[in-house]
């Protein structure tokens, strides 16, 4: 739930509303508690909030928006949502980068390894030879993969 001002007189006729216990105390005829949240109220008559009234609601409609806004510590928690947010989408992008530039390389070495004819018995690339190359630690699972991967640009894929 996020944490509203009323900015005039607004009705609820129904629906969940989280209020203060002094708020709730005295419309305690018109609502009753829900149980699974705390501070929350089911709405069994209408209430009225007077404008300035601080509430909490889940997802108000645009028309009751209009009578709404965030309060300062919710506009702060948006903010910082926010910003964890681009920070998180801009750490995930750098690693997919480092990763495809990390498999690029791999793929380089295993190139030119190949093209210097430092294979293992398979024909695959040699690990120590692409490590050297491309002055990487490789795991013989991304050796593996590039290897695929040549081959299937390449059309050499092993016909068993």
């Amino acid at each position: 739930m996020l944490e509203y001002k009323t900015t005039s007189i607004v009705r609820f006729n129904g629906g969940i509303i989280g209020l203060s216990k002094k708020q709730a105390d005295a419309r305690r005829h018109l609502i009753r508690p829900v149980e699974e949240k705390t501070g929350a109220y089911q709405i069994k008559r209408p209430v009225e909030l007077k404008a300035g009234e601080v509430i909490r609601l889940e997802s108000p409609g645009k028309a009751l928006l209009a009578k709404l806004e965030l309060t300062p510590a919710e506009q702060s928690r948006q903010a910082a949502a926010e910003e964890k947010a681009r920070l998180e989408a801009k750490q995930a992008e750098a690693k997919r980068l480092a990763e495809a530039e990390r498999h690029g390389a791999v793929i380089a070495a295993a190139r030119q390894a190949l093209k210097d004819g430092l294979v293992i018995k398979s024909g695959a690339p040699d690990l120590e030879a692409m490590e050297s190359i491309a002055s990487l630690n490789i795991t013989a699972s991304e050796r593996d993969l590039a290897w695929k991967e040549i081959q299937a640009e390449t059309g050499t894929e092993d016909q068993e």
